[in-house]
């Protein structure tokens, strides 16, 4: 039973596809943002597109820390990867042609995300791309920005005003917090000259400071959209995944396992959509 449960958890976080349903609840929280009402296709395909970038990248991963349980999982599990990768292109393809009208748009997005995981696919291509990797931090938590926020709001025909440009600044200073913390974790895990991050030459306590700057801009944020456009579910939402987020960074060790990390730091990005989701059902009942 226990084998079984294992097996299962490490095909769930390993494997992506609990990243994946953390990217479904950034997306479902920007439609109820917006008041909208969440794309139910749009939210499949997010999630197939989620895994299949992630598989990928994880598929060619150089496997440089030996002691990760993660890497040991991915280094005997490429067949199953792999199998995962198809099954979600076949049904990302699907998706994809009922949202033919956003083919533009994801012909952007799956650009972009070629252009992060390139490098590993064709190591000889780092040299062309290796400004993309010294600020991977920022470029990955655009990439999701634009999947789980600019989506859909393009989707649902949603105006770019104040009031969005303060739910986008939240959400964008919430990843990349959640991108800071694994950063510090490559920065304990690798050795200098194995990463390429211009954050790499901060030392612990300018790292701390960094962190606590960008969450008082979210945090800001946050205020700000609660004076000038108040709606307290949203306003709780985003504040419970502010605190979770600080108490992880307070918590974190050197020591912490690859559990830990793919569990308890994704699952941050999972409190907004699910929490105001939650908030917004009770209401209703």
């Amino acid at each position: 039973m226990k084998k079984g449960i294992r097996i299962f958890t490490d095909y769930l976080l390993f494997g992506n596809i609990y990243i994946a349903a953390c990217a479904v609840s950034i997306a479902l929280s920007t439609f109820l943002f917006l008041h909208k009402e969440p794309d139910i296709l749009l939210l499949c395909f997010i999630f197939f597109l989620t895994i299949i970038s992630y598989d990928l990248h994880a598929y060619f991963n150089p496997l440089l820390v030996q002691s990760s349980v993660r890497m040991s999982w991915i280094r005997v599990n490429k067949s199953t990867l792999l199998i995962s990768m198809i099954v979600a292109f076949a049904a990302a393809c699907y998706c994809f042609f009922l949202l033919h009208h956003l083919f533009s748009w994801f012909l952007l997005l799956t650009l972009l995300t070629l252009i992060y995981s390139l490098p590993r696919i064709f190591p000889p291509l780092n040299d062309y791309l290796i400004f993309i990797q010294k600020i991977k931090v920022f470029y990955l938590s655009m990439i999701w920005l634009m999947v789980t926020v600019f989506t859909p709001i393009i989707s649902s025909g949603s105006k770019i005003d104040f009031f969005a440009i303060l739910g986008i600044s939240s959400t964008y200073f919430l990843i990349l917090l959640v991108c800071l913390i694994f950063d510090e974790r490559d920065k304990n895990q690798l050795s200098y000259e194995q990463r390429a991050s211009i954050l790499k030459k901060l030392n612990n306590q300018k790292t701390s400071m960094f962190f606590h700057s960008v969450l008082m801009l979210a945090v800001g944020s946050t205020i700000i959209k609660e004076i000038l456009y108040p709606d307290l579910y949203i306003f709780t939402a985003n504040l419970i995944a502010q605190i979770a987020v600080l108490l992880v960074f307070i918590t974190r060790k050197t020591d912490r396992t690859d559990y830990w990390y793919y569990l308890l730091v994704d699952g941050i990005l999972l409190i907004p959509g699910l929490m105001l989701f939650l908030l917004k059902m009770s209401s209703t009942s």
